[in-house]
């Protein structure tokens, strides 16, 4: 083509593509028809051969001037590659977290649900004991001694209270045979038996009830396995929110790479269009955004999105405003 019958413009070149240094016009249509349709046609072979020099000579100009260029290093395409690919990759990563994130909110809530539960059993067990009255007897010290026998004192009986015979602690002797309880027939009126088994003793025993706490062993028993199943549950949830904060963190950090990344291949090419490049991960994180059923990780998940969508429209909007 000739500078007149251009395709496009320059203008339009420099704002699809890049401001050019140097425009080379070539008419290759040679290459489009058949040879015989100029090749016996004397003002057709003119003009076709005029053509062909002029593209030759124009071919030999770009050719000279290659030449003559510096060398210029790739390695920036190889860098822009590898930015552009950690930023899809981090992309993919943020979509797997958010997986990852509503599996572990499932959980937790799950865990919640059950702690309520185990908390309601545990509660509901929790008076396994209960109060009893006994009756005990007691022994006293008292003032006064009085004569008791080894075999009924154990029933609180008393002999003869307040004896005044000689202080004798011991049984097994006559001692008591003139103590007043003894009867006619040389044995005991109260008890019945032998003088031998009687003593002095100066205590005395007394009734005295007393309330102790039982448990009730099969209530205990269901109080602490609800106790036991409630622990358990309760270490899962804790593991749980530990998990869903660190996949937070991970979300986090993927978006500041990104965020970095970006900035990175923008010094490298300022043309770099952010927008055509990404537009297709940003909405398949919308979509994954929209299976979050959470409402308050479904806000957050959509705001950081729109985060990014900013940050990356002003990154190709400043592709525009340079032009």
């Amino acid at each position: 083509c000739t500078k007149s019958s251009a395709s496009f413009s320059e203008d339009v070149f420099a704002k699809e593509i890049a401001k050019p240094k140097k425009i080379f016009y070539m008419d290759n249509q040679i290459f489009c028809a058949d040879p015989q349709i100029w090749l016996n046609d004397e003002d057709e072979y003119s003009t076709v051969k005029h053509q062909w020099d002029k593209s030759f000579k124009t071919f030999s100009n770009l050719l000279k001037i290659i030449t003559e260029m510096n060398a210029t290093s790739t390695e920036a395409f190889t860098t822009m590659r590898e930015l552009r690919n950690k930023i899809k990759s981090e992309i993919v990563t943020i979509s797997q977290t958010t997986t990852n994130i509503q599996q572990v909110q499932d959980k937790l809530e799950a865990a919640y649900k059950a702690l309520r539960k185990t908390g309601d059993q545990k509660n509901s067990f929790a008076n396994y004991t209960t109060t009893e009255e006994i009756t005990i007897k007691k022994p006293i010290q008292k003032d006064t001694k009085d004569t008791l026998c080894t075999t009924h004192m154990r029933d609180g009986t008393i002999c003869h209270e307040n004896c005044q015979l000689e202080v004798n602690f011991e049984s097994g002797s006559s001692h008591f045979i003139r103590c007043s309880c003894m009867g006619q027939d040389g044995k005991c009126r109260i008890c019945g038996c032998e003088p031998s088994s009687h003593y002095h003793d100066n205590t005395e025993m007394v009734t005295e009830t007393k309330t102790i706490e039982k448990v009730l062993e099969d209530i205990k028993a269901q109080y602490d396995m609800a106790d036991k199943t409630h622990k358990k549950i309760s270490n899962y949830a804790h593991q749980f929110q530990e998990t869903f904060a660190n996949l937070q963190d991970q979300a986090n950090a993927n978006y500041d790479r990104i965020f970095q990344l970006c900035t990175d291949l923008s010094k490298i090419c300022s043309r770099f269009n952010f927008v055509n490049e990404l537009h297709a991960n940003i909405e398949n994180m919308r979509m994954d955004a929209r299976n979050i059923q959470s409402i308050d990780l479904r806000k957050n998940a959509e705001s950081d999105i729109r985060k990014l969508e900013t940050f990356i429209n002003e990154k190709s909007n400043a592709l525009y405003n340079k032009d």
